[in-house]
Protein backbone atom coordinates (compact mmCIF):
# COMPACT_ATOMS: atom_id res chain seq x y z
CA UNK A 1 0.00 0.00 0.00
CA UNK A 2 1.54 3.37 -0.96
CA UNK A 3 2.65 5.58 1.92
CA UNK A 4 0.40 8.58 2.62
CA UNK A 5 2.42 11.73 2.00
CA UNK A 6 0.09 14.53 3.09
CA UNK A 7 -1.61 14.86 6.47
CA UNK A 8 -3.99 17.43 7.93
CA UNK A 9 -5.26 17.67 11.49
CA UNK A 10 -3.79 14.30 12.43
CA UNK A 11 -5.22 12.26 9.54
CA UNK A 12 -4.36 11.57 5.89
CA UNK A 13 -5.39 14.54 3.77
CA UNK A 14 -7.48 12.40 1.41
CA UNK A 15 -9.49 11.01 4.37
CA UNK A 16 -10.02 14.53 5.73
CA UNK A 17 -11.36 15.62 2.33
CA UNK A 18 -13.74 12.66 2.14
CA UNK A 19 -14.97 13.35 5.69
CA UNK A 20 -15.63 17.06 4.97
CA UNK A 21 -16.81 16.72 1.32
CA UNK A 22 -13.83 18.73 0.01
CA UNK A 23 -12.39 18.61 -3.51
CA UNK A 24 -9.24 16.51 -2.94
CA UNK A 25 -7.94 16.76 -6.55
CA UNK A 26 -8.12 20.57 -6.34
CA UNK A 27 -6.18 20.62 -3.02
CA UNK A 28 -3.65 18.06 -4.26
CA UNK A 29 -3.04 20.04 -7.48
CA UNK A 30 -2.36 23.23 -5.47
CA UNK A 31 0.11 21.40 -3.20
CA UNK A 32 1.96 19.86 -6.17
CA UNK A 33 2.13 23.25 -7.92
CA UNK A 34 3.70 24.81 -4.83
CA UNK A 35 6.18 21.94 -4.44
CA UNK A 36 7.26 22.37 -8.08
CA UNK A 37 8.03 26.01 -7.22
CA UNK A 38 10.26 24.81 -4.32
CA UNK A 39 7.75 25.88 -1.63
CA UNK A 40 7.86 23.77 1.53
CA UNK A 41 4.35 22.74 2.59
CA UNK A 42 4.19 23.72 6.26
CA UNK A 43 1.17 23.24 8.52
CA UNK A 44 0.30 26.93 8.06
CA UNK A 45 0.40 26.68 4.24
CA UNK A 46 -1.63 23.45 4.33
CA UNK A 47 -4.24 25.18 6.52
CA UNK A 48 -4.41 28.08 4.04
CA UNK A 49 -4.92 25.69 1.07
CA UNK A 50 -7.67 23.72 2.87
CA UNK A 51 -9.38 26.94 4.06
CA UNK A 52 -9.48 28.26 0.49
CA UNK A 53 -10.97 24.96 -0.70
CA UNK A 54 -13.68 25.30 1.98
CA UNK A 55 -14.50 28.82 0.76
CA UNK A 56 -14.74 27.55 -2.83
CA UNK A 57 -16.86 24.58 -1.78
CA UNK A 58 -20.54 24.71 -2.60
CA UNK A 59 -22.68 21.92 -1.22
CA UNK A 60 -25.62 21.04 -3.47
CA UNK A 61 -28.60 19.60 -1.59
CA UNK A 62 -31.09 17.14 -3.12
CA UNK A 63 -33.97 15.34 -1.43
CA UNK A 64 -32.80 16.60 1.98
CA UNK A 65 -29.19 15.36 1.70
CA UNK A 66 -25.90 16.49 0.09
CA UNK A 67 -25.96 15.69 -3.63
CA UNK A 68 -22.78 13.58 -3.54
CA UNK A 69 -24.31 11.46 -0.71
CA UNK A 70 -27.48 11.01 -2.78
CA UNK A 71 -25.44 9.94 -5.83
CA UNK A 72 -23.45 7.39 -3.78
CA UNK A 73 -26.65 5.99 -2.25
CA UNK A 74 -28.31 5.43 -5.64
CA UNK A 75 -25.15 4.56 -7.60
CA UNK A 76 -25.25 7.68 -9.82
CA UNK A 77 -22.08 9.20 -11.30
CA UNK A 78 -21.54 12.34 -9.20
CA UNK A 79 -18.77 13.51 -11.56
CA UNK A 80 -21.13 13.55 -14.55
CA UNK A 81 -23.85 15.31 -12.54
CA UNK A 82 -21.31 17.87 -11.26
CA UNK A 83 -20.02 18.60 -14.79
CA UNK A 84 -23.56 19.30 -16.01
CA UNK A 85 -24.21 21.57 -13.01
CA UNK A 86 -21.07 23.60 -13.75
CA UNK A 87 -22.02 23.88 -17.42
CA UNK A 88 -25.43 25.30 -16.50
CA UNK A 89 -23.96 27.65 -13.89
CA UNK A 90 -21.62 29.03 -16.55
CA UNK A 91 -24.82 30.10 -18.36
CA UNK A 92 -25.98 31.90 -15.17
CA UNK A 93 -28.73 29.34 -14.58
CA UNK A 94 -29.72 28.96 -10.91
CA UNK A 95 -29.52 25.31 -9.90
CA UNK A 96 -32.87 24.55 -8.25
CA UNK A 97 -33.97 21.13 -6.99
CA UNK A 98 -36.20 20.81 -10.08
CA UNK A 99 -33.21 21.31 -12.39
CA UNK A 100 -31.10 18.91 -10.29
CA UNK A 101 -33.79 16.27 -10.72
CA UNK A 102 -33.69 16.69 -14.51
CA UNK A 103 -29.87 16.48 -14.54
CA UNK A 104 -29.93 13.28 -12.45
CA UNK A 105 -32.58 11.70 -14.70
CA UNK A 106 -30.53 12.65 -17.76
CA UNK A 107 -27.41 11.03 -16.27
CA UNK A 108 -29.37 7.91 -15.28
CA UNK A 109 -30.95 7.62 -18.74
CA UNK A 110 -27.72 8.70 -20.50
CA UNK A 111 -29.72 11.25 -22.49
CA UNK A 112 -28.87 14.83 -23.35
CA UNK A 113 -30.17 17.29 -20.75
CA UNK A 114 -32.44 19.86 -22.36
CA UNK A 115 -32.36 23.33 -20.81
CA UNK A 116 -35.87 24.73 -20.31
CA UNK A 117 -35.80 28.53 -20.29
CA UNK A 118 -38.51 30.48 -18.48
CA UNK A 119 -39.78 34.02 -19.09
CA UNK A 120 -42.52 35.89 -17.24
CA UNK A 121 -43.48 32.79 -15.25
CA UNK A 122 -43.88 30.39 -18.21
CA UNK A 123 -41.63 28.25 -20.43
CA UNK A 124 -39.95 30.50 -23.03
CA UNK A 125 -41.31 28.39 -25.88
CA UNK A 126 -44.88 29.00 -24.64
CA UNK A 127 -44.18 32.73 -24.25
CA UNK A 128 -42.90 32.90 -27.85
CA UNK A 129 -46.00 31.09 -29.18
CA UNK A 130 -48.26 33.44 -27.22
CA UNK A 131 -46.57 36.59 -28.62
CA UNK A 132 -45.84 35.23 -32.10
CA UNK A 133 -42.04 35.41 -31.63
CA UNK A 134 -39.75 32.93 -33.47
CA UNK A 135 -38.50 30.65 -30.66
CA UNK A 136 -35.53 29.26 -32.63
CA UNK A 137 -34.27 32.80 -33.33
CA UNK A 138 -34.48 33.64 -29.62
CA UNK A 139 -32.50 30.47 -28.73
CA UNK A 140 -29.86 31.35 -31.34
CA UNK A 141 -29.48 34.88 -29.94
CA UNK A 142 -29.21 33.60 -26.34
CA UNK A 143 -26.55 31.06 -27.34
CA UNK A 144 -24.46 33.63 -29.25
CA UNK A 145 -24.78 36.43 -26.66
CA UNK A 146 -21.26 36.29 -25.20
CA UNK A 147 -21.72 39.19 -22.76
CA UNK A 148 -20.92 38.53 -19.09
CA UNK A 149 -24.51 39.15 -17.96
CA UNK A 150 -27.29 37.10 -16.35
CA UNK A 151 -29.39 34.72 -18.44
CA UNK A 152 -32.54 36.84 -17.88
CA UNK A 153 -30.83 39.86 -19.47
CA UNK A 154 -29.80 37.76 -22.48
CA UNK A 155 -33.36 36.48 -22.92
CA UNK A 156 -34.80 39.97 -22.40
CA UNK A 157 -32.43 41.48 -24.98
CA UNK A 158 -33.40 38.86 -27.55
CA UNK A 159 -37.14 39.25 -26.93
CA UNK A 160 -37.05 43.07 -27.06
CA UNK A 161 -35.86 42.85 -30.67
CA UNK A 162 -39.20 41.29 -31.61
CA UNK A 163 -41.50 43.50 -29.52
CA UNK A 164 -43.57 46.12 -31.38
CA UNK A 165 -42.11 49.62 -31.49
CA UNK A 166 -42.97 51.77 -28.49
CA UNK A 167 -42.90 48.90 -25.97
CA UNK A 168 -39.21 49.35 -25.10
CA UNK A 169 -38.46 50.93 -21.74
CA UNK A 170 -35.83 53.53 -20.85
CA UNK A 171 -34.44 55.15 -17.70
CA UNK A 172 -33.45 58.56 -19.02
CA UNK A 173 -31.49 57.83 -22.18
CA UNK A 174 -30.45 54.37 -20.98
CA UNK A 175 -32.36 51.23 -22.04
CA UNK A 176 -34.01 49.66 -19.00
CA UNK A 177 -32.19 46.39 -19.59
CA UNK A 178 -28.80 48.14 -19.44
CA UNK A 179 -29.88 50.06 -16.33
CA UNK A 180 -30.76 46.78 -14.59
CA UNK A 181 -27.43 45.28 -15.61
CA UNK A 182 -25.54 48.32 -14.26
CA UNK A 183 -27.35 48.27 -10.89
CA UNK A 184 -27.63 44.46 -10.66
CA UNK A 185 -31.43 44.55 -10.50
CA UNK A 186 -33.91 41.89 -11.65
CA UNK A 187 -34.77 42.86 -15.24
CA UNK A 188 -37.32 40.05 -15.57
CA UNK A 189 -39.30 41.26 -12.52
CA UNK A 190 -38.98 44.92 -13.60
CA UNK A 191 -40.46 44.21 -17.03
CA UNK A 192 -43.40 42.34 -15.45
CA UNK A 193 -44.15 45.31 -13.19
CA UNK A 194 -43.89 47.81 -16.07
CA UNK A 195 -46.29 45.76 -18.19
CA UNK A 196 -48.75 45.81 -15.31
CA UNK A 197 -48.72 49.61 -15.72
CA UNK A 198 -46.57 50.46 -12.66
CA UNK A 199 -44.63 53.75 -13.03
CA UNK A 200 -40.89 53.54 -13.69
CA UNK A 201 -39.83 55.38 -10.43
CA UNK A 202 -41.88 52.92 -8.35
CA UNK A 203 -40.43 49.92 -10.23
CA UNK A 204 -36.83 51.10 -9.68
CA UNK A 205 -37.45 51.78 -5.99
CA UNK A 206 -39.09 48.36 -5.56
CA UNK A 207 -36.24 46.53 -7.34
CA UNK A 208 -33.58 48.30 -5.25
CA UNK A 209 -35.37 47.50 -1.99
CA UNK A 210 -35.77 43.88 -3.07
CA UNK A 211 -32.06 43.62 -3.96
CA UNK A 212 -31.06 45.06 -0.55
CA UNK A 213 -33.45 42.71 1.25
CA UNK A 214 -32.06 39.64 -0.55
CA UNK A 215 -28.49 40.76 0.14
CA UNK A 216 -29.22 41.32 3.85
CA UNK A 217 -30.83 37.88 4.09
CA UNK A 218 -27.87 36.16 2.36
CA UNK A 219 -25.34 37.95 4.58
CA UNK A 220 -27.25 37.08 7.76
CA UNK A 221 -27.49 33.41 6.73
CA UNK A 222 -23.74 33.37 5.94
CA UNK A 223 -22.80 34.94 9.30
CA UNK A 224 -25.12 32.70 11.33
CA UNK A 225 -23.82 29.59 9.52
CA UNK A 226 -20.19 30.56 10.11
CA UNK A 227 -20.30 31.97 13.66
CA UNK A 228 -17.48 29.59 14.68
CA UNK A 229 -15.33 29.84 11.51
CA UNK A 230 -12.76 32.48 12.39
CA UNK A 231 -10.97 32.55 9.03
CA UNK A 232 -14.23 33.06 7.05
CA UNK A 233 -15.42 35.77 9.45
CA UNK A 234 -12.13 37.69 9.23
CA UNK A 235 -12.19 37.42 5.42
CA UNK A 236 -15.75 38.80 5.47
CA UNK A 237 -14.69 41.69 7.74
CA UNK A 238 -11.78 42.66 5.47
CA UNK A 239 -13.80 42.36 2.24
CA UNK A 240 -16.53 44.61 3.70
CA UNK A 241 -14.08 47.23 5.01
CA UNK A 242 -14.50 46.66 8.73
CA UNK A 243 -12.11 48.30 11.19
CA UNK A 244 -10.18 45.26 12.48
CA UNK A 245 -9.05 47.31 15.50
CA UNK A 246 -12.70 47.97 16.31
CA UNK A 247 -13.50 44.26 15.94
CA UNK A 248 -10.73 43.42 18.45
CA UNK A 249 -12.03 46.06 20.89
CA UNK A 250 -15.52 44.55 20.73
CA UNK A 251 -14.06 41.08 21.42
CA UNK A 252 -12.24 42.49 24.49
CA UNK A 253 -15.69 43.29 25.94
CA UNK A 254 -16.38 39.54 26.05
CA UNK A 255 -18.35 39.25 22.79
CA UNK A 256 -17.37 36.31 20.50
CA UNK A 257 -15.92 37.13 17.06
CA UNK A 258 -19.03 36.05 15.09
CA UNK A 259 -21.36 38.15 17.22
CA UNK A 260 -18.92 41.09 17.08
CA UNK A 261 -18.99 40.98 13.26
CA UNK A 262 -22.81 40.92 13.25
CA UNK A 263 -22.98 43.81 15.75
CA UNK A 264 -20.73 45.99 13.58
CA UNK A 265 -22.49 44.98 10.35
CA UNK A 266 -25.98 45.87 11.59
CA UNK A 267 -25.31 48.70 14.06
CA UNK A 268 -21.99 50.12 12.85
CA UNK A 269 -21.27 53.27 10.83
CA UNK A 270 -18.33 54.48 8.74
CA UNK A 271 -15.50 56.13 10.70
CA UNK A 272 -13.17 58.88 9.47
CA UNK A 273 -11.04 56.28 7.64
CA UNK A 274 -14.15 54.98 5.75
CA UNK A 275 -14.06 51.73 7.74
CA UNK A 276 -17.13 50.23 9.35
CA UNK A 277 -17.04 50.37 13.14
CA UNK A 278 -19.35 50.58 16.14
CA UNK A 279 -19.19 52.94 19.13
CA UNK A 280 -18.05 51.28 22.34
CA UNK A 281 -21.03 52.90 24.08
CA UNK A 282 -23.38 50.79 21.94
CA UNK A 283 -21.26 47.70 22.61
CA UNK A 284 -21.46 48.29 26.38
CA UNK A 285 -25.26 48.62 26.11
CA UNK A 286 -25.40 45.22 24.38
CA UNK A 287 -23.07 43.70 27.01
CA UNK A 288 -25.29 45.08 29.78
CA UNK A 289 -28.28 43.39 28.12
CA UNK A 290 -26.38 40.07 28.08
CA UNK A 291 -25.58 40.45 31.79
CA UNK A 292 -29.07 41.64 32.74
CA UNK A 293 -30.58 39.47 35.49
CA UNK A 294 -34.12 40.75 34.97
CA UNK A 295 -36.52 39.39 32.39
CA UNK A 296 -35.76 40.87 28.96
CA UNK A 297 -38.46 42.48 26.85
CA UNK A 298 -39.44 40.95 23.50
CA UNK A 299 -37.77 43.89 21.74
CA UNK A 300 -34.49 43.27 23.61
CA UNK A 301 -34.64 39.54 22.88
CA UNK A 302 -35.19 40.16 19.17
CA UNK A 303 -32.21 42.56 19.11
CA UNK A 304 -29.91 39.94 20.66
CA UNK A 305 -31.20 37.24 18.30
CA UNK A 306 -30.54 39.56 15.35
CA UNK A 307 -26.95 39.93 16.54
CA UNK A 308 -26.45 36.16 16.38
CA UNK A 309 -27.09 35.26 20.04
CA UNK A 310 -29.34 32.39 18.98
CA UNK A 311 -29.54 30.94 22.52
CA UNK A 312 -32.22 33.59 23.19
CA UNK A 313 -34.64 32.09 20.63
CA UNK A 314 -36.25 29.88 23.28
CA UNK A 315 -37.21 32.99 25.29
CA UNK A 316 -38.48 34.75 22.14
CA UNK A 317 -40.73 31.76 21.41
CA UNK A 318 -41.97 31.85 25.01
CA UNK A 319 -42.65 35.61 24.91
CA UNK A 320 -44.43 35.33 21.54
CA UNK A 321 -46.62 32.48 22.87
CA UNK A 322 -47.55 34.56 25.94
CA UNK A 323 -48.32 37.57 23.73
CA UNK A 324 -50.59 35.51 21.45
CA UNK A 325 -52.41 33.98 24.46
CA UNK A 326 -52.93 37.42 26.04
CA UNK A 327 -54.23 38.85 22.75
CA UNK A 328 -56.65 35.93 22.29
CA UNK A 329 -57.84 36.24 25.90
CA UNK A 330 -58.55 39.96 25.41
CA UNK A 331 -60.36 39.25 22.15
CA UNK A 332 -62.51 36.50 23.72
CA UNK A 333 -63.27 38.70 26.74
CA UNK A 334 -64.32 41.62 24.51
CA UNK A 335 -66.47 39.34 22.33
CA UNK A 336 -68.24 37.89 25.39
CA UNK A 337 -68.94 41.43 26.70
CA UNK A 338 -70.44 42.47 23.38
CA UNK A 339 -72.55 39.28 23.32
CA UNK A 340 -73.87 39.83 26.87
CA UNK A 341 -74.70 43.50 26.15
CA UNK A 342 -76.65 42.49 23.05
CA UNK A 343 -79.08 40.51 25.21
Amino acid sequence: MPKTKYFYQGMPLIEYCRLHNLDYPYIYARIRRMEKNKIVITEEIMHEIVSKAKRKMKVYMFKGMPLNTYCKKFNISYKRVYRKIKKLESLNIVISEEILEKIIKAVQNTTTFQIIYYWEGMPLIEYCKLHNIPYDDILWRIKHDDRDVSLSIKIGTAIELYLPKGIKYYVGDMPFIEFCKKENLSYDLGIRLLRRKYEMPYVIQYLRKRKDKILQKEIKEFLLTNLNHEDLLLDFAQENHFSITNVKNVIKEGIPLGNAIMLIFYLGTENEFHLKSISMKTVKEVVSLLKKNERLSLEELLLLDGMGFIEYRYFIKKEMTNLIRATLARHISTSEGIYRNAY
